[in-house]
């Protein structure tokens, strides 16, 4: 008896745990406007180019977006020193049924082409790592990806060092 009650109850929060997800989903698909990729609007790419020879490169958290640097942006690009770029990463930004097929050689892929086509038109750049972007870039840095004119920030990496 103890053990059909207890699949029953894990049966009830499953499916419970289903129906919160669906309308999680809904609610965040009524909440945000979105451009024609998915990407929710504020959560794009920031790309601020005054043909600097100095660049800040900034790698938002797991399952953020540029948006959390929003302070960030505004005071760089006022200052007007170098160069800001912040990506908005492969399956982030957009939605729940995006996020679930998360895979990170995707994300390590993107990056490693992102980043390889600007690191080599600066000389000298500030590459900012927030949690999983540290986390990512640690990756990167331990296969050589990453030169020498770059200062490398790991910002709350999450990993063990």
């Amino acid at each position: 008896m103890f053990v059909i009650i207890f699949i029953l109850v894990l049966i009830f929060l499953f499916l419970m745990g289903r129906l919160l997800d669906w309308e999680a989903e809904r609610v965040i698909h009524q909440l945000y406007t979105r451009d024609d990729k998915g990407v929710i609007s504020g959560s794009e790419t920031v790309h601020h180019e005054a043909n600097h020879k100095k660049a800040l490169i900034v790698i938002h958290s797991f399952l953020e977006s540029p948006e959390i640097f929003q302070n960030l942006i505004s005071e760089v690009v006022q200052r007007n020193e170098f160069d800001l770029f912040v990506p908005l990463l492969p399956y982030h930004g957009r939605n729940l049924k995006v996020a679930r097929q998360l895979n990170n050689i995707t994300v390590l892929d993107f990056l490693e082409e992102y980043l390889s086509a600007l690191l080599s038109k600066y000389q000298h750049v500030t590459l900012l790592g927030y949690s999983y972007g540290g986390a990512l870039l640690v990756d990167l840095a331990r296969r050589g990806k990453i030169p020498a004119n770059v200062n490398l920030i790991l910002y709350a990496p999450s990993i063990f060092i």
